[in-house]
C-alpha cells in the first residue's frame, strides 16, 4: 500500500515539475516513479519471463523518459519508446500459450485510435512516427487482449487496462500537441501514462 502511494506521490511531483518548467526536478521524478516501479517487480523475486519482460520494458522507458527531456536525443527517445513498447508486447504473448482468440472489436478500436492519429491535422512529417507509433500500440493492446481473453483473471485483466491506458496516454498526447492545447493536459497524459504502467506492474504481481 505504502508503495503505491510513493508511486503516486512520485507521479504528481513530476507534474508539478513539467507544469512549472523544472526539467531537473522533472527527470528526478520521472525516473523515481520507474525506479519505485522496478523495486516492486525486484522485491517480486522476477519469477517468470514474464516479469523480466516488464522490467526490461520498464528501463527502457525509464531510459526514453529521460531523453525526451532533452531535444537534441529525440530521436533515440522515440526509438526507445518504440522497444520499451515491444518488450511489454513479448511480456503479453508469453501470456498466451493456446490458440489465439479472434478479439475483433478490440482490435477495431485500436484501428480506429491509429486512423485518428492519421487525420490529425498539422503533422506534416510527424506523420511517419504517428504511423510508427500507433501500430506499435495496436501491438502492444492487442497482446495484452489476447493474454486477457486466454487467461480470464485479473492479472490479465489489470494487464489489458494497463495496454489501454498507454494508448490512451499517447491519444491525449496528440490531442494536446497538434489539435487542442492544454496547460492542464499535462494531468490526463501524465496520469494515465503512470497509471498504464502501474496497472501493468500489477499485473505482475498477482
Amino acid at each position: 500500500m505504502w508503495s503505491w502511494l510513493a508511486i503516486a506521490l512520485s507521479c504528481l511531483l513530476f507534474i508539478f515539475a513539467v507544469e512549472k518548467g523544472d526539467r531537473n526536478r522533472s527527470v528526478l521524478f520521472s525516473a523515481l516513479t520507474h525506479v519505485l516501479l522496478m523495486a516492486m517487480l525486484l522485491s517480486d523475486g522476477l519469477g517468470d519471463s514474464y516479469q523480466l519482460w516488464l522490467l526490461v520494458g520498464l528501463s527502457l522507458f525509464l531510459l526514453s523518459d529521460i531523453a525526451n527531456q532533452f531535444s537534441h536525443v529525440l530521436k533515440l527517445s522515440f526509438a526507445g519508446y518504440l522497444m520499451a513498447q515491444f518488450a511489454y508486447s513479448w511480456a503479453m504473448w508469453g501470456q498466451v500459450n493456446s490458440q489465439f482468440v479472434l478479439w475483433l472489436p478490440a482490435l477495431l478500436l485500436c484501428i480506429a485510435i491509429v486512423t485518428f492519429f492519421l487525420l490529425l491535422p498539422r503533422l506534416d512529417s510527424f506523420l511517419v512516427p504517428v504511423t510508427i507509433m500507433g501500430i506499435s500500440l495496436v501491438h502492444l493492446v492487442c497482446a495484452a487482449g489476447e493474454a486477457w481473453l486466454v487467461q480470464e483473471g485479473l492479472s490479465a485483466a489489470q494487464g489489458f487496462l494497463g495496454a489501454l491506458c498507454l494508448a490512451l496516454s499517447a491519444m491525449l498526447l496528440a490531442l494536446d500537441k497538434y489539435r487542442f492545447h492544454s496547460r492542464r493536459a499535462r494531468y490526463a497524459i501524465s496520469g494515465s501514462y503512470y497509471l498504464a504502467h502501474g496497472l501493468i506492474v500489477a499485473s505482475a504481481l498477482g
